[in-house]
């Protein structure tokens, strides 16, 4: 059943991020390099944060300790209630790490926790780029999470006002509930 809340849980989001991923394998090939990409569950963040390595290690040694940097990584996090989106591109032995701005109750927890993912992953330098977007999402986090990834990995516009990212927010609720059945 679709839920009657702007709210996401884990399993909507990690949904989503393999479904950008696919979208992204699947796509038409643009001129240039192709990128790659490596997506972190949410799960995975989640009992890192609160200290349980396991998930974290497991996925670090299936998904990118042969990884020869050029795989980017995207990533959304629960910070402070609120799904906070990571995309990091290596650049060398330096992680240039992108999330939105004015995101989370404090982009200092954000940083701390940027630096910290980007110091697990191998990486000695990090830089972080905030990316103002402009819109009331305190309640629609989730879905502007998800259209920022988008964004980045398959070149989707970004919402413009509220209302195009409610009705892209209950849209992704379809999906994720036609898929489950």
């Amino acid at each position: 059943s679709v839920s009657h809340s702007y709210a996401m849980g884990n399993d909507e989001i990690e949904f989503h991020l393999r479904h950008i991923l696919e979208c992204h394998s699947q796509g038409p090939r643009v001129v240039g390099p192709v990128r790659k990409f490596a997506m972190i569950p949410p799960l995975a963040l989640e009992a890192w944060k609160d200290g349980d390595q396991t998930l974290m290690q497991d996925w670090f040694n299936i998904h990118w300790i042969h990884n020869p940097r050029d795989t980017q990584v995207i990533a959304i996090m629960l910070v402070d209630q609120h799904w906070v989106p990571f995309w990091i591109s290596p650049q060398g032995d330096s992680a240039h790490c992108h999330t939105l701005g004015d995101f989370a109750n404090d982009d200092q927890v954000v940083t701390q926790m940027l630096g910290d993912l980007a110091h697990f992953l191998g990486f000695t330098d990090v830089m972080i780029h905030r990316v103002p977007h402009g819109l009331d999402v305190s309640r629609l986090c989730g879905a502007m999470s998800i259209s920022f990834l988008a964004h980045i990995a398959l070149g989707t516009r970004l919402p413009v006002d509220v209302h195009q990212l409610r009705t892209r927010c209950w849209n992704m609720k379809e999906i994720f509930a036609e898929a489950i059945q």
